[in-house]
């Protein structure tokens, strides 16, 4: 018994990596490098499956409310920036589509969690879409498979922890 109170504890206890995954494709944001001090473009990879898969930082998130009283959930609408697992580069809106820009909590990285979609501030009814390996914006539309985005988590590796 104490075991498996010892084992839910330090199952709590342990951080785990935020992904951003697409609900269709099953596949996630991705950035390139997080010390550039211009945009870059934001990519996609195939999300790790196992949960003690080591995960790169570069598919790594925060999902930061712009009001940190407010709860995150994924059903109402919530004002969030999307920063790298440092927060030193965050998901923004431009004229090229969508990037990975240096955080500045500018309106063009604000974004609105609504019903497992990613919806821009700075461009009102447009919503993060995938479509081919780009990502562009589009009118929002709740259910469309290229538009569902949903936060994921994975538990970091067993052996980057001892066992006592």
């Amino acid at each position: 018994m104490f075991f498996l109170w010892t084992l839910t504890v330090w199952i709590r206890l342990v951080p785990t990596s935020k992904l951003i995954r697409n609900s269709n494709s099953q596949s996630c944001l991705q950035h390139s490098d997080t010390t550039s001090t211009s945009c870059v473009p934001l990519s996609q990879t195939t999300c790790p499956v196992n949960r003690f898969t080591d995960v790169p930082k570069s598919i790594e998130w925060n999902i930061i409310p712009t009001n940190p009283s407010v709860a995150l959930n994924s059903t109402n609408s919530t004002d969030v920036f999307i920063g790298s697992s440092d927060n030193k580069i965050c998901l923004a809106t431009s004229s090229n589509g969508v990037q990975v820009c240096p955080c500045d909590q500018s309106i063009s990285q604000k974004w609105k969690i609504s019903n497992n979609t990613l919806m821009s501030n700075a461009n009102v009814g447009k919503c993060l879409a995938i479509m081919g390996n780009q990502f562009v914006l589009n009118t929002c539309q709740t259910g469309v498979d290229s538009m569902s985005w949903e936060p994921y988590h994975v538990a970091p590796s067993m052996y980057n922890y001892k066992f006592f």
